[in-house]
């Protein structure tokens, strides 16, 4: 089982994984994709799919709709390691 580093991520998905990490707090550690204090861009959007690939991330649907306004971000335990371990911040999970 390989641990994901900084190093395994494009710098626009570490870009992105920190955006969101930074926001978790403001979100009980579940940051919205794109109806909370993200703006969400198209590019983005590539690279939450890289974070979901890799691992790192899930995207949850909040009321099943499949709209891109309610769906919201969790932490894997591999994601809430890297959050820690490269910008020193702490996600408690959901």
């Amino acid at each position: 089982d390989e641990t994901m580093t900084a190093a395994n991520l494009t710098a626009a998905s570490l870009e992105t994984f920190k955006t969101y990490a930074e926001d978790a707090d403001n979100w009980s550690d579940c940051p919205w994709v794109s109806s909370g204090n993200v703006t969400c861009t198209q590019a983005m959007r590539g690279n939450i799919s890289d974070l979901v690939k890799k691992g790192l991330v899930e995207v949850n649907d909040y009321e099943g709709r499949g709209m891109a306004r309610d769906m919201y971000i969790t932490f894997t335990d591999e994601g809430r390691t890297l959050a820690a371990d490269e910008f020193g911040i702490e996600i408690d999970g959901y």
